[in-house]
Parts: structure tokens; sequence; C-alpha cells
């Protein structure tokens, strides 16, 4: 346990989105969180997959794609990759009404924060919201996400 502890550790410090949080941030993010290997082709999130964790992909690549609406067209959007998020729509009150996340070209590794974790982090290192609020302009900047509603 100690040695899975260590390399989840290790492994957090060298994400240039969670770096400058601090070693205490780390420390507390890796004793709260899971780790999860999600199989190729298995969803994550979409809206029939009902959970409000925020995922760090640690390794592997998963597909963000669109819904049209019921019995439409499906379109990826997206890939992400190692030290992305996904679910970052989670922290806040948002429904996802067409987006699907699934994992593609192999097993995805992932560290789930699930919501209660994710708010007791929240309100202890208040630069915490404040970093997925600089990565999801990052990710519209860059244009590596879009989020639509087609609904």
């Amino acid at each position: 346990i100690d040695q899975a502890f260590h390399s989840r550790y290790h492994t957090l410090q060298e994400n240039p989105i969670l770096a400058p949080l601090g070693l205490e941030f780390i420390k507390d993010l890796s004793l709260q969180s899971r780790l999860s290997i999600v199989k190729e082709n298995e969803i994550v999130m979409s809206n029939f997959v009902v959970k409000k964790s925020l995922y760090f992909i640690l390794d592997g690549f998963a597909q963000v794609s669109v819904l049209s609406g019921p019995g439409g067209w499906m379109s990826s959007i997206g890939v992400l990759s190692k030290n992305d998020l996904i679910g970052v729509e989670n922290t806040v009150a948002f429904e996802n009404k067409n987006m699907i996340v699934d994992s593609i070209l192999g097993d995805l590794v992932l560290l789930e924060l699930e919501e209660k974790e994710f708010k007791q982090l929240r309100d202890k290192y208040g630069q915490f919201f404040d970093m997925l609020l600089v990565y999801s302009l990052n990710m519209l900047h860059n244009n590596n996400l879009l989020i639509s509603n087609f609904a």
C-alpha cells in the first residue's frame, strides 16, 4: 500500500496542472482519490452514466464525443490523454445532456476524486477550484475541448 501511495504521489507531482498547488495538496489528493482502470471502449462519463466525480488521466486516451439528440448522430470532438482531466463540469451545477467520454486505444488509467472528497479539497485549498477554471479556459482557448449542448 505504501508503494502504491508513493507511486501515485510522485506521478501527481509531475503533473503540470497540479504541481503549482503544492506538495501538501498533492498528498491530500493522493490520499482521498482512488485508482481506476477503464477498459477500452468503456464509458467513463455520459448523460446515462451519472457519477459526480473528477478524473485525472494518469495513462491512456479518452475520446470526447457529442450526441445530436435521441436517435441522432454522434461525433468525436476531441481526445484527452495523460495529465488531462475528465468531469470538470461535475464540479459545478452542470447537466450533461449530450457528452460521452470513453476509453480508446487500450486501457485508461484514472485517478478518481468523488464529489464529497472534491468538496473537501476545494474547501481546504481554494486555489484548486481556480486551477480547474484555468484548465478549462486553456482547453477551450487551445481548441482541445469543445463543450456544446445540441439538445
